[in-house]
């Protein structure tokens, strides 16, 4: 199963979930030191794919 995004009418694939998973954990692991959502919420804490 792959997970969209959409923008106005435009729907388009990102990949599956996993995929996503493993690049919001490159993210956190490059970027925020202290743990997920300690630098970036916005992109992790919030994202619905932090643990």
């Amino acid at each position: 199963m792959t997970i969209g995004i959409r923008f106005g009418q435009l729907t388009d694939e990102i990949g599956s979930a996993d995929f996503l998973y493993c690049f919001f954990s490159a993210i956190t692991v490059n970027l925020e030191p202290s743990g997920w959502g300690s630098r970036l919420p916005g992109l992790t804490r919030k994202s619905g794919v932090a643990p």
